[in-house]
């Protein structure tokens, strides 16, 4: 009882030094984009088209006049092999909304941007970040990209993109682009829209199979997709169906263009007219980023599952077991379920990384007391610091709204922040907009 009163004493002495807020500048946020090549509006010319999407809680909403306001920058750089810049553009976007929680994704809205490159056949790295004028945070993405001379084939495709929905109004389709590797979050099926370039002077009679991969392991092939591909260019939409794809992983889905019209879903390589190939992606509640290490992301469930759960989790008998358990776990917690991000998931790893980045000690910092609170609370609105005139030791006091509040001490001056009031913290983490 004595050296209670002694540290309760200890407080009373201590110092102000100063108050501060605590910002996520670092934080790991996401966005997505695509990247795909299509033959120009004249014969021998080539462009890029390049989409980006962000989705709302990714980027800084800030108050004015009874809105909310974001402003940031799409920054596109393309390269050849040699580093030699073929393409720059920065592109400044603002966002107004009126409702806070939009603003933090609770209805799933994003920002939308396409951009067109002219582009000479080549290999390119497409580069792009996003910057974020107001948290000053920035994310980047890049890919590899090959542009062919589309004049020097008879038959040829462009790049594929993922569409979501296909709409036919007044006679003209309007498509849903997912930008996005991954079809995971997708219900039943998805498109595949791609141009095909017929350069013999004459419409065709040929035929599209479609194969899913799994490494060099096919998982599926159609049957063949009569079509007539008429002289020029038309505009093609194949519906993929998901039900090959039964497991969380990357696969390569490839379009072949083929001469003969067969039943069979066998063919010969002098068949072949012309393929074309991309990635995609199987993640259930859309967030893959930095879920490398299965084992590890498990671990980091401690602040968020119950111990039934990790048992559950750890028990599966294959690693593909184990990721779908995993993300099972987290598609029950999705606070929107259908959107292209799980909010909780991310939300929680964002907070993960942070500690890590910040509150390492002698040990990782997601395990550490400030990384723990952090993880279940979010940022504090709130920090003060302090030195205590009695011991000289330093003392950082974390304020919450609805008067919580937690105390960390060092007591031997190199960091290793202790919980100690309260000593112990038995609630969980719970997704909760904004924090």
């Amino acid at each position: 009882m004595k050296y209670l009163i002694f540290l309760l004493l200890g407080l009373i002495c201590i110092e102000m030094a100063y108050s501060q807020e605590m910002r996520e500048n670092s934080k790991p946020s996401v966005f997505h984009y695509d990247a795909i090549v299509f033959r120009g509006k004249t014969f021998d010319s080539t462009r890029v088209d390049i989409y980006t999407l962000l989705p709302y809680q990714s980027l800084e909403f800030r108050a004015s006049s009874g809105k909310y306001y974001s402003k940031y920058n799409i920054l596109i750089n393309i390269s050849d092999s040699a580093n030699n810049k073929f393409y720059s553009n920065n592109i400044e976007r603002v966002i107004v909304e009126e409702d806070y929680n939009v603003c933090q994704g609770s209805t799933g809205k994003f920002d939308f941007n396409q951009a067109i490159a002219s582009l000479p056949p080549g290999t390119y790295k497409v580069n792009v970040s996003i910057l974020d004028q107001q948290s000053k945070a920035e994310m980047t993405q890049s890919r590899t990209l090959t542009v062919i001379n589309y004049n020097e084939y008879n038959f040829s495709t462009s790049g594929i993109m993922l569409v979501s929905s296909i709409e036919e109004k007044n006679g003209k389709f309007s498509i849903t682009p997912h930008v996005s590797d991954n079809i995971g979050i997708l219900k039943d099926y998805f498109f595949a829209f791609f141009e095909t370039y017929n350069n013999t002077g004459s419409d065709k009679e040929a035929e599209y199979v479609y194969e899913i991969l799994d490494g060099e392991k096919s998982v599926y092939s159609s049957k063949p997709i009569k079509k007539i591909i008429k002289n020029g260019t038309s505009q093609e939409y194949i519906r993929i169906d998901k039900a090959p794809i039964k497991s969380t992983g990357a696969y390569t889905l490839k379009i072949y263009l083929l001469k003969r019209t067969a039943d069979s879903v066998e063919y010969a390589k002098d068949d072949v007219l012309a393929i074309v190939e991309r990635s995609i992606k199987s993640s259930p509640n859309g967030f893959t980023e930095g879920i490398e290490d299965i084992d590890k992301a498990i671990s980091q469930l401690r602040y968020v599952a119950r111990q039934k759960d990790l048992d559950y989790i750890k028990e599966a008998s294959s690693n593909e077991e184990k990721r779908n358990r995993f993300h099972a776990f987290w598609v029950e917690l999705d606070p929107s379920p259908g959107t292209l991000t799980n909010e909780a998931m991310e939300q929680y790893y964002e907070r993960v990384a942070y500690a890590n980045n910040n509150f390492r000690s002698y040990t990782a910092g997601w395990l550490t007391d400030k990384g723990m609170v952090y993880i279940i609370y979010g940022r504090p609105s709130q920090i003060e610091n302090s030195i205590s005139n009695y011991d000289n030791r330093a003392y950082e006091r974390w304020i919450y709204p609805h008067n919580r509040e937690y105390i960390f001490i060092d007591s031997n001056g190199f960091g290793d922040w202790r919980l100690y009031s309260p000593q112990v913290v038995t609630e969980k983490y719970k997704y909760i907009e904004g924090m």
